[in-house]
């Protein structure tokens, strides 16, 4: 009997650390979610209000009923653009963790709360992964590194395609630097784009690799993900890369005729290419880009206006920020309150 009692009373004091531990859990979950939200809002209040010349510039430009038209197609396109995104996750994370569209598209948005106000947008990971029920964390992260590495990708070779293309006869780089040096950088620039596309498409080839790294110790078992892509499924990934990279350019473009920008179509979208491939060579922080991106966007877009017009593609540029950026990071704030910090098992 005094055995039955002691096992009972050891059972109690088990059940009650478990509760304590879980309302810890809880709190501490709560505090983190709650602090995300504020930090998301905090910056883009803060973004929006050192804005004002900007903000004025945006109102003046939306009295016209065109200009309001095509303001809500560019918003409705924004639902576009993370709806790739949400398919390419998806793609790859089915692999460790079968999840619905719509889970995928929260787990995005969430991610773009996060990483709005974190250095190098690093936060978009814990925003992701945190929607996941059971997968191993550390594989999501390096799916969701495979997934920006594929976005990275379509970017420089648009950006590639249109130094080779449009640079030569529309940027007078001769009064820069030599063209000898300009065929060189592109000659870099275009064998890199190739390594990097090769080791992307053979992903798999890593798995063996990382299992001799000594080094990386228990790591290396997380060589073995690489092996499970396919190039198939790697190309599909691609494929949604290149339908995000059309959408936002063609955002950009519409956002510059609505706060009257008049270049034709394609010149635009040339340079709108290589304004992104700068941005993505060019190492910045989530805080300072948004102005690194301004001036790049200014420099590169007024070589091929007619007009130059400095406050009307700072305030399209402003506007990408605020529609494909800030928008989706207050709209993901709703889903931060589902991420899934702790679980059952304690991992």
């Amino acid at each position: 009997m005094r055995k039955l009692y002691v096992l009972c009373y050891a059972n109690s004091l088990d059940l009650k650390q478990s509760f304590n531990i879980t309302k810890y859990r809880k709190a501490i979950s709560w505090t983190i979610k709650i602090a995300i939200v504020l930090a998301a809002f905090w910056f883009v209040h803060k973004e929006v209000f050192a804005k004002q010349h900007i903000i004025e510039n945006f109102k003046e430009m939306l009295d016209k009923p065109l200009e309001i038209r095509l303001l809500i197609l560019t918003i409705a396109l924004t639902f576009v653009n993370w709806g790739f995104e949400s398919l390419k996750w998806k793609s790859l994370i089915d692999k460790i963790e079968k999840i619905s569209f719509l889970t995928a598209y929260k787990a995005i948005l969430s991610g773009v709360t996060v990483s709005i106000f974190t250095p190098n947008r690093v936060g978009e990971y814990a925003g992701r992964i945190f929607h996941l029920e059971k997968a191993d964390r550390i594989n999501a992260v390096l799916i969701t590194m495979v997934c920006g590495v594929a976005q990275l990708l379509v970017t420089i070779f648009a950006g590639i395609i249109a130094l080779s293309f449009f640079a030569p006869t529309n940027l007078d780089i001769e009064k820069h630097i030599s063209m000898y040096y300009y065929y060189a950088l592109l000659v870099i620039f275009i064998g890199g784009a190739g390594f990097l596309l090769f080791a992307y498409l053979n992903a798999s080839l890593m798995a063996p690799v990382i299992k001799r790294m000594r080094i990386l110790g228990k790591w290396r078992r997380y060589g073995k993900l690489f092996g499970r892509f396919e190039k198939k499924e790697l190309s599909k990934v691609l494929l949604y890369s290149f339908g995000r990279f059309i959408v936002f350019t063609l955002q950009f473009y519409l956002l510059l005729l609505i706060f009257g920008i008049t270049i034709p179509y394609f010149p635009a979208i040339m340079m709108i290419s290589i304004t992104y491939f700068v941005m993505a060579i060019i190492p910045t922080i989530a805080i300072a880009e948004l102005g690194i991106r301004g001036v790049v966007s200014v420099y590169l877009i007024s070589l091929v206006t007619p007009i130059p017009n400095e406050l009307g593609i700072l305030t399209a540029s402003f506007a990408l920020w605020l529609v494909n950026l800030a928008f989706p990071a207050l709209l993901g704030s709703l889903f931060i309150f589902n991420l899934k910090f702790f679980r059952q098992n304690g991992a």
